[in-house]
């Protein structure tokens, strides 16, 4: 595995390939090496190997050259890499999971949403996987709505487009009008009052515990743009987690 060491893909990844019997070897960065929080606890505990960097760039290089070094193989980046040098099959799964197989692996949970019954399904826009994996199966029938998390429009659609190649996708245009991004939100990772205050009385209305760095700040964009008559129709919204890190903040509420 490999990623930074607080983030949600990473502590789900190594939970889960743990408890499927896998050995886990974890590769990580955290610029605050100090900080304990609730990821970066599974991530411990599941890991049966873990090396952790202070820096993403100091990650990146070590990374690399255990590939190049064991496999002779550089783009570590971009697809499942086979790198034991030994009669183990050890394979080195991209960051964020990033990759064919999971974009494939998606297709059973899109098959089993009724989407005749809506008229847009909504994600959030984080690495990007989970949008290319729905906008390339539902096509046309439906339009798939992605809200940048952090990164401006024209920076995600650049992105998206490179991650078509390189995962041989179908070259489908990006339309400009399915990428949402929300002015009053600032970059990935910052948490602002107006958004907790969101997830509070989202919470308290509906019951339902949205954290503040994906799940909260799409639907606050998603409730903004319905309030000034931007977005409108029956919305699927896809709930993709991201919940450990924030659990005590719903103590007291």
């Amino acid at each position: 595995m490999q990623g930074e060491f607080h983030s949600n893909a990473l502590a789900a990844f190594a939970f889960l390939f743990c408890n499927f019997g896998y050995k886990v070897r974890t590769f990580c960065y955290a610029r605050d090496r100090d900080k304990t929080s609730a990821n970066s606890s599974f991530v411990r505990r599941n890991s049966h190997f873990l090396e952790k960097y202070n820096s993403r760039s100091e990650w990146e290089n070590a990374v690399k050259r255990m590939c190049v070094k064991r496999a002779g193989i550089a783009d570590f980046f971009e697809s499942e890499t086979k790198v034991s040098d030994s009669d183990e099959n050890e394979i080195l799964i991209p960051e964020y999971g990033f990759c064919r197989s999971a974009l494939d692996g998606l297709d059973s949970l899109w098959g089993q949403i009724p989407i005749e019954r809506y008229d847009r399904l909504v994600v959030d826009l984080g690495s990007g996987a989970t949008w290319l994996s729905a906008n390339r199966f539902f096509q046309n029938r439906t339009d798939v709505v992605g809200i940048s998390i952090g990164l401006p429009k024209t920076k995600i659609i650049s992105w998206l487009k490179e991650k078509q190649i390189s995962l041989n996708l179908p070259q489908a245009p990006i339309e400009e009008q399915k990428i949402l991004e929300s002015k009053e939100i600032r970059g990935f990772g910052s948490v602002d009052s107006s958004i907790l205050g969101f997830c509070n009385s989202f919470y308290l209305q509906f019951g339902i515990p949205v954290e503040p760095i994906y799940s909260g700040k799409s639907l606050y964009t998603i409730q903004n743009k319905m309030d000034r008559g931007e977005l409108a129709g029956r919305i699927l919204y896809i709930h993709q987690g991201g919940l450990w890190n924030f659990l005590d903040h719903f103590i007291d509420i």
